[in-house]
């Protein structure tokens, strides 16, 4: 839950300062609406444009690089929380391997399976069944 708020938290000043790239550049939609990300620009040139200069200015360069780590840091932590609920959780093997791939390639099944194991009683587990990240 760490790294999946860690992450929630850049990417909202990332946002806000596409925001704020777009505000102060003056950017307005052929129907007169502002775009609130870079990619809702609809002009193809001037998107690329705005892309190209927002990407060089040094912090937003490093916001990116901090999303890029979190992103990386939440499937981490997700894979070590599947990896905890198939094998903390007594299901015969096939369903487990069945499992163990689909989370491996299907996001719908990978999200489900941590949405279960959140809500988890782990009081009713063996011991041996329970471990710390």
């Amino acid at each position: 839950m760490m790294a999946k708020a860690n992450l929630k938290v850049i990417e909202k000043v990332h946002d806000a300062a596409e925001r704020a790239f777009i505000l102060c550049r003056g950017i307005v939609n052929p129907d007169g609406t502002i775009p609130e990300l870079i990619y809702m620009i609809e002009d193809d040139t001037e998107l690329e444009t705005v892309g190209t200069e927002f990407d060089a200015v040094p912090e937003n360069k490093q916001m990116w690089t901090e999303i890029l780590a979190a992103r990386e840091a939440l499937k981490i932590a997700e894979t070590k929380l599947l990896d905890y609920a198939l094998n903390a959780v007594p299901i015969p093997q096939k369903e487990k391997t069945i499992l163990t791939e689909s989370a491996k390639t299907n996001y719908t099944t990978r999200q489900k399976i941590i949405e279960i194991v959140m809500n988890l009683d782990v009081s009713t587990l063996p011991k041996h069944c329970i471990i710390a990240f």
